[in-house]
C-alpha cells in the first residue's frame, strides 16, 4: 500500500427486516389511500413516456443516430423505473406487498432470466454494459416456486445494479449449493457503497420484504471502487418430471 493511500474496506450486512417502513395500512387511513391513488395515476403518463420513446429509438419518427438512440434508451429505462416505482409505492400503501397467493408451481430459472434481460436491455443498451447470466450446465432448471416473486426481486436487484455502473459489466447467477436450494446473486463493478446505505431504497425494501415471505433475506458486499455483490438463497426443489412442460 502506498504511503497516505486509504485502506480497502469491504462492507458486508444482512439486510434484516423491515421495523417502522411502512406502518400498517389500516393505521395510515386517507394518507395511505391517498399515495396509492397517485402512484396509480403516476403509472399512465410514464407508460405513455415509455411508449413514444421506444417508438422514437425503432425509427417511427425517422432515422436516429447513435447518440439519440442511446439517450432514447436511457429514456425508456428511467421511465420504466418510474412505472415500478409507482407500482411498488401503490403495493406498499395498499398493504399488498407480499404477493405469495397460491402455492409453487414449475417453472425454468433460465426463463426468468431471460424476462429479467429483456426488460433490463434499453438501460444496458444505452449504457454500452456487459449483462453476464451464469448458471452452471449442470443444475436442475425447472423448479417449484414462485417464478414471479424471483422475477420481481431480481429485476430490482439489476435495475440497481446497471444504473449504479457506467463500465464494465453486471453479472446475474445461479449456483445449487444442495439439490433443493438455489443461490442467486447480482454483482457489479460500479463504484460501491458505503455501509450507511446497503438498506436504503424503497426497491431494496421491496426485496427484502418479498423475501421475506419467502423464507429468505438478502445479503450484501461492497467494495469501494471494486463493486458490489447482492445474493439470496431459495427453497426451490426440482419439478415433478410430470409436471414439467414440453
Amino acid at each position: 500500500m502506498s504511503e497516505g493511500s486509504q485502506p480497502v474496506r469491504i462492507v458486508e450486512r444482512t439486510v434484516g427486516q423491515r421495523r417502522s417502513w411502512p406502518p400498517a395500512p389500516d393505521q395510515g387511513g386517507a394518507q395511505f389511500e391517498l399515495a396509492a391513488a397517485l402512484a396509480h395515476d403516476l403509472r399512465s403518463p410514464v407508460a405513455a413516456i415509455q411508449i413514444l420513446a421506444e417508438g422514437l429509438q425503432q425509427g417511427a419518427a425517422g432515422t436516429v443516430n447513435v447518440l439519440q438512440h442511446r439517450q432514447l434508451g436511457l429514456i425508456r429505462s428511467a421511465a420504466f423505473s418510474l412505472c415500478v416505482l409507482a407500482s411498488d409505492v401503490e403495493e406498499l400503501a395498499r398493504g399488498k406487498h407480499l404477493p405469495l397467493d397460491g402455492e409453487p408451481r414449475p417453472f425454468s430459472i433460465r426463463d426468468v432470466f431471460a424476462d429479467v434481460e429483456q426488460v433490463v436491455a434499453p438501460l444496458r443498451e444505452a449504457k454500452v454494459i456487459a449483462l453476464r447470466f451464469d448458471t452452471p450446465a449442470d443444475m436442475v432448471d425447472q423448479r417449484m416456486g414462485f417464478p414471479g416473486v424471483l422475477r420481481r426481486v431480481l429485476l430490482n436487484l439489476a435495475m440497481n445494479a446497471l444504473q449504479a455502473t457506467d463500465a464494465g459489466s453486471v453479472t446475474i447467477a445461479a449456483l445449487q449449493p444442495d439439490p433443493r436450494r438455489v443461490e442467486f446473486s447480482v454483482s457489479d463493478t460500479g463504484p460501491g457503497i458505503g455501509s450507511r446505505s446497503l438498506a436504503a431504497g424503497l426497491g431494496l425494501s421491496i426485496c427484502r420484504d418479498l423475501l421475506d415471505g419467502l423464507g429468505s433475506g438478502l445479503k450484501m458486499a461492497s467494495q469501494t471502487g471494486v463493486g458490489t455483490r447482492v445474493r439470496f438463497t431459495l427453497d426451490l426443489p426440482p419439478a415433478p418430471v410430470a409436471e414439467i412442460a414440453p
